[in-house]
């Protein structure tokens, strides 16, 4: 009677274990990219304040909310580096989250009257552009005008 009971508890503990590991095998691609839409929506939101610290705060404030922001982008799309520079994003685009950021980010540094941050910005948000054969004037003032249409369209994700 004992041989049963300890044949069947320790059968049950085999195919529990079992279980645990085959569902997390079949599941694991499925909760791996629930797990970086979690992480997204955060990215998400944290892109809503610095984009709300740009618009209504003083320029500072503006400064490192973008550069928070930026620095929180550029280390998640470090870390889901998958191959040839190619990265694994289920609900944002990262290139252009980020060449907006650098002209909000360059613009803020115009106001504090950086000229050095302002340019460096620039160069920042030319690298995500497609087409380097535009005049960097030209392409620069085209940017301005994307972020500033953009910014006055912008609604707050906590407004209904």
């Amino acid at each position: 009677m004992k041989k049963t009971i300890a044949f069947t508890i320790i059968g049950l503990l085999i195919g529990i274990g079992l279980g645990c590991i085959f569902t997390m095998v079949y599941l694991g691609h499925k909760l791996a990219i629930g797990m970086f839409m979690l992480q997204e929506t955060e990215l998400i939101r944290n892109k809503d304040d610095a984009i709300q610290a740009y618009l209504n705060e003083s320029p500072e404030v503006g400064i490192w909310a973008l550069e928070n922001y930026i620095n929180t982008i550029n280390r998640v799309i470090k870390e889901r580096e998958i191959e040839n520079n190619k990265h694994f994003f289920v609900m944002i685009s990262p290139e252009p989250t980020l060449r907006y950021a650098h002209v909000r980010l360059a613009l803020l540094y115009e106001k504090t009257g950086n000229d050095l941050k302002r340019k460096e910005n620039f160069e920042k948000a030319f690298q995500y552009c497609d087409s380097m054969k535009i005049e960097r004037e030209f392409l620069e003032e085209r940017l301005i005008q994307i972020v500033t249409k953009l910014d006055s369209q912008f609604k707050p994700l906590d407004e209904n």
